[in-house]
């Protein structure tokens, strides 16, 4: 195939077809990693409501959180990439990159907190909690939904 093709556009294999269709639909999100030695495999969210067809808000709450996140930084335009460690450890969710600087996103219900940042140098860190609180990092979730 060459570079007009236009089914040049679509990855060779059909899972990765299957999963950009859906992203091109509105269905799913895809966000790429960042990091030093890390597979270049794409973390996959939904688009909200979708998850709820499957599964229980009680069930799906966690991911839910991070379905929103994602949608949300994306309406915005925002360029950000899921961080991934190599050795298993616990890291924030996002590292997003704005005309600003650069900051670190962690996504969650009440108990998080500075933990998920241990060894993370960027100095502007955010905690997106599903409370009402608001503390030094920490900042209701659903303030994203008006970043557009």
């Amino acid at each position: 195939m060459n570079g007009n093709d236009p089914r040049s556009a679509f990855p060779s294999y059909k899972a990765e077809r299957y999963v950009q269709l859906l992203e091109r639909t509105f269905i799913l999100n895809v966000v790429m990693p960042i990091g030093t030695n890390v597979l270049r495999e794409p973390k996959i969210t939904m688009n909200l409501p979708y998850r709820l067809l499957f599964r229980s808000f009680e069930d799906a709450i966690g991911a839910l959180r991070e379905d929103f996140a994602v949608e949300m930084l994306k309406a915005a335009g925002y360029e950000f990439f899921y961080l991934k460690s190599t050795r298993g450890e616990k890291t924030p969710d996002y590292f997003v990159r704005t005309k600003e600087g650069n900051f670190v996103v962690e996504i969650g219900g009440k108990g998080k907190g500075r933990l998920h940042f241990k060894g993370i140098k960027e100095n502007r860190k955010m905690i997106f909690a599903h409370a009402d609180q608001v503390g030094d990092l920490k900042r209701p979730l659903f303030l994203l939904g008006f970043l557009t």
